[in-house]
């Protein structure tokens, strides 16, 4: 018996933060299918290995295909957990665990689920598992070239607090770099700093976004709420007083609702930032899409009313944080749908309820049984 709190042991085990490989990952995961049509997809990145994987799992039809999808990165963990988080650990109900809730735990109740299948399912099921879901989305963005399905009902097995949710914010993170050359601090005048100081050009843009940001907060969402921007981050020189800048920093975060397009309003930006300097660099950290889908939807309903069993008071719900359910919704009817909370991902001693574990282990089952 392949049990998911077994499963999530070990695979908290595996040391997946989004700046290492997780070729580990992929290969114990599998190594349990072995029986089953599997294919790793290399995805290309100058940094480290990085990998996708797809298992297929026959049914007695190919139509409509039934796709769950889990990404195999964690976040880095900070030193100041309470724990080792690559040593599982059980107390009071909650395992904890770097990954617990997000979102190693979907991983571990879908393995669980197909591992115990004793007999051969009435549709296809597809078992999606790809990398660098916490960093830079390669990984799906890398997939959805490489391998497409038609027709299909996907799962995302994001941590949801026991809701379904149907929409999620898109995300476009950037980093803005301007140039200048490194002066004495005696030696300059106005037109000077205008000139040469990086500084300077940097403020410029970061003001020219903060108006920015006052125009799209005028726009709104019932449920989504504001468009925003977050300038997290700008930084410049070497630190010492008496020499101007040559070279400087921003970074910031675009959250966009669901009527907003994700091209468009990169374009935005990128004409205020030339605007005011046309030589800055601008480099995309983050981009992805946002998500809206239908409570109404078919698939939907047929997942809700089979979780009431197990969850009497399920509801719909919204994510303001970025999943791959933009991606995948490509393929058919999408909803995110997983153990653990929202507020325990990228958290210290992050951890997931053993009852949660197993509920949506049994869930799962539901939905392949009658799929």
């Amino acid at each position: 018996m392949n049990s998911a709190k077994e499963i999530l042991k070990h695979l908290i085990s595996i040391d997946s933060q989004f700046n290492r490989s997780n070729k580990e990952i992929i290969d114990y995961i599998q190594k349990l299918f072995v029986i089953y049509e599997s294919k790793i997809y290399s995805v290309d990145n100058s940094d480290i290995d990085l990998y996708n994987l797809v298992i297929k799992i026959p049914g007695e039809q190919s139509e409509s295909p039934l796709v769950f999808v889990g990404h195999t990165d964690t976040v880095l963990f900070s030193e100041k957990w309470n724990r080792n988080p690559l040593i599982a650990e059980e107390e009071n109900g909650k395992l904890y665990g770097l990954g617990a809730s997000d979102m190693k735990s979907g991983i571990a109740i879908i393995l669980s689920a197909v591992l115990n299948l004793n007999k051969k399912p009435t549709k296809d099921i597809y078992l999606v598992f790809d990398c660098d879901e916490e960093y830079g989305g390669k990984g799906g963005l890398d997939l959805i070239k490489k391998f497409s399905l038609k027709n299909a009902n996907v799962i995302i097995l994001e941590p949801t607090s026991r809701k379904i949710i149907l929409g999620q914010k898109g995300c476009i993170d950037l980093e803005i770099e301007t140039f200048g050359k490194a002066l004495h601090a005696s030696l300059v005048s106005p037109e000077k700093s205008e000139q040469f100081n990086a500084n300077y050009k940097a403020v410029k843009i970061f003001m020219a976004l903060k108006e920015y940001e006052k125009e799209i907060y005028l726009n709104s969402d019932e449920d989504y709420g504001h468009p925003t921007i977050a300038l997290s981050y700008i930084c410049g020189g070497s630190g010492a007083a008496n020499v101007i800048s040559d070279k400087c920093v921003i970074r910031l975060s675009r959250r966009l609702i669901p009527l907003e397009n994700l091209d468009q309003v990169y374009k935005e930006m990128e004409e205020i930032i030339l605007k005011e300097d046309p030589n800055a660099k601008i480099r995309k950290l983050f981009y992805g899409g946002p998500f809206k889908s239908s409570s109404e939807g078919k698939f939907t309903n047929f997942v809700k009313n089979l979780s009431k069993e197990f969850f009497p008071e399920i509801e719909f719900g919204i994510k303001l944080s970025w999943t791959e359910a933009s991606l995948f919704s490509e393929w058919g009817e999408t909803i995110i749908f997983g153990p653990g909370r929202e507020e325990m991902a990228h958290q210290i001693d992050e951890y997931v309820f053993v009852e949660d574990l197993e509920k949506f282990t049994e869930i799962c089952n539901k939905i392949i049984e009658k799929y």
